[in-house]
């Protein structure tokens, strides 16, 4: 998958204050800038990977800013890259950008200083299937989606809330809410709102009910849920 971003061929600063400075070979006038930040935006369902539809929300905000060309997230999500327009010259005029933003979407994130750590960061950026930017994160909306998927049907089963029948068909049904639900999300509102968190429960009480009784019902929507937590707190 190709990055909607053009990146450049060879690094050359690097800033301990946590911004990598790099030159592009075919236009050496030019010195973009990225930032990396420590987060913790893990799916519960699959700790290997990020809970993109939280950083998703992120994103969305990022994109209002005229100063920040492009954000990103590792597969892992335990790191953003921000990356700055020109009219970005100081760690100041980021924070004073990115501060209100994280806030909002009550992230909480610290600064990469350590310069070995920024370096391996660095070299991660074009390998495929590691970074997510602003168009890719969709990808990994839908990754998230069958892990929650897989996992709350794999623990309905094994606590004899379904049989093998009834299995096949659920999976199916809970996937599709579940890439709908994820995919729709653009706001932090959206993710908190008691009012639309309800509806969207309705809506997969609703799936499950199809495929198994009301009371065990139930009990199978509480393990997607808690499978499906918005908010993580970074310690």
């Amino acid at each position: 998958m190709m990055k909607n971003i053009s990146r450049p061929f060879n690094y050359s600063f690097l800033l301990l204050l946590g911004i990598a400075l790099f030159n592009s070979c075919k236009n050496n006038s030019t010195k973009p800038m990225v930032s990396f930040y420590e987060v913790r935006l893990i799916c519960h369902a699959d700790t290997t990977i990020a809970c993109a539809t939280r950083v998703k929300t992120f994103f969305v905000e990022t994109s209002k800013h005229n100063s920040i060309k492009e954000a990103e997230i590792n597969r892992g999500g335990t790191a953003i890259a921000i990356f700055w327009e020109p009219i970005v010259n100081s760690m100041a005029s980021a924070d004073d950008t990115l501060t209100p933003i994280f806030t909002n979407n009550r992230i909480t994130a610290k600064l990469i200083k350590d310069s070995t750590n920024i370096k391996e960061l660095l070299k991660g950026l074009d390998e495929k299937g590691k970074w997510y930017s602003r168009n890719e994160i969709d990808q990994l909306s839908l990754d998230e989606a069958q892990a929650i998927t897989s996992k709350g049907i794999a623990i309905a089963k094994e606590r004899g809330l379904l049989n093998s029948g009834q299995e096949d068909s659920l999976k199916i049904g809970v996937k599709d809410f579940y890439d709908q639900e994820l995919l729709n999300i653009k706001t932090y509102h959206e993710l908190v709102d008691s009012d639309i968190r309800n509806k969207a429960d309705e809506k997969l009480y609703k799936v499950i009910t199809k495929y198994t009784e009301q009371k065990k019902a139930a009990i199978i929507l509480e393990i997607f849920n808690q499978l499906n937590k918005w908010i993580v707190i970074y310690s």
